[in-house]
């Protein structure tokens, strides 16, 4: 079954003022741009990035004045997560839901693996959710809220030499359900099973995340998610390719959907698909063949522009499969695993 569309950006989230953690660069900073264009206020919390924070809330202003706010708080010190909360409420009245995002994510082989780094990728991916939520209950339990905690597939599939990091999701996804028993029924909890990664490399290299399937007939969108107006900022997107079968971006029946990005596209202003994605929103096509190989590669290249890089983001049947940070300005391949159709 096709997943289907969340509705096209406007007011439905007027009334809600969302904290997301980890927001001031990638998923999280995708996660609040497209709350905030659903209508929510949303307070952007960084922990070092303030930079990148202030940019994004000065950027999410500019459309709708007072809609965002920076907040500065170090997850793991449990003791600053009520001021958090209090700083949420104290800026829009109320705090209606929380995304936990923030995270910290690295290899620890066994036999390397060190109390510190137990401690901090325990620390970022279960302990502070946790102990956020419940700093945030009263507030959420007050207004009908929720929470939205973000795991990864990694949390049932292992990824080899990152024990730590699987074992913590592993614990997210059981906290998910445990707080969905606790808060209920004033507040909802729900976990969100993505993938994503931060492109380091100039170089090609492959990043690889466990996805759904791609067959013939898939709905296959590349979402260009971070473009801002008069930056320079640009992505690139020259081909997907799965075993013998290339799409080009240009490729009939292939088009250019001006939406918001993340798969939020409303149909409205649509042209053939293109190489040079000019702002937010997505190629979107549809796969022309069984998929005989387990991986779907995007090459793609990019400017970035005020230290930001172009982020790219894949998805199958409305699923998110993963994003990227672009930052190589020549092409580079992104694989993405599949299961063979």
């Amino acid at each position: 079954m096709t997943a289907p569309l969340p509705p096209a950006p406007g007011n439905g989230l007027a009334q809600e003022a969302v904290l997301v953690t980890g927001a001031a660069k990638r998923l999280g900073a995708a996660t609040a741009r497209l709350l905030h264009a659903h209508g929510a206020r949303v307070a952007v919390h960084y922990r070092g990035s303030r930079a990148a924070a202030e940019a994004l809330v000065a950027e999410l202003n500019e459309v709708r004045a007072g809609s965002a706010v920076a907040l500065q708080a170090d997850l793991l010190d449990v003791s600053a997560l009520p001021g958090l909360v209090a700083e949420v409420v104290a800026a829009f009245g109320k705090l209606t839901a929380l995304v936990n995002n923030a995270s910290t994510f690295y290899p620890t082989p066994v036999g390397t693996i060190t109390p510190a780094q137990f401690d901090d990728l325990i620390g970022s991916n279960l302990r502070a959710p946790l102990f956020l939520s419940q700093a945030a209950a009263t507030q959420l339990k007050l207004h009908g809220g929720q929470v939205i905690n973000i795991v990864d597939i990694h949390a049932q599939r292992p990824l080899k030499n990152h024990p730590v990091y699987c074992a913590a999701k592993a614990g997210l996804q059981m906290l998910t359900m445990s707080l969905a028993r606790e808060l209920a029924p004033r507040v909802r909890v729900n976990g969100v099973v993505v993938g994503s990664t931060e492109v380091r490399s100039a170089e090609p290299a492959d990043h690889v995340f466990a996805v759904p399937p791609l067959a013939a007939g898939s709905k296959l969108d590349v979402a260009y998610t971070n473009h801002v107006s008069g930056l320079g900022r640009s992505l690139r997107v020259h081909y997907l390719q799965a075993g013998t079968t290339t799409l080009l971006p240009t490729a009939s029946g292939v088009w250019f959907d001006p939406g918001t990005g993340l798969a939020a596209f409303d149909g409205t202003g649509i042209v053939p698909g293109l190489s040079n994605l000019p702002a937010n929103g997505a190629l979107r096509g549809t796969w022309p063949a069984a998929n005989m190989t387990d991986t779907l590669t995007v090459r793609a290249s990019g400017r970035p522009a005020g230290g930001v890089a172009p982020v790219m983001q894949v998805l199958v049947d409305g699923v998110v499969l993963g994003s990227a940070n672009v930052t190589s300005t020549t092409p580079t391949d992104y694989s993405f695993s599949t299961l063979p159709m």
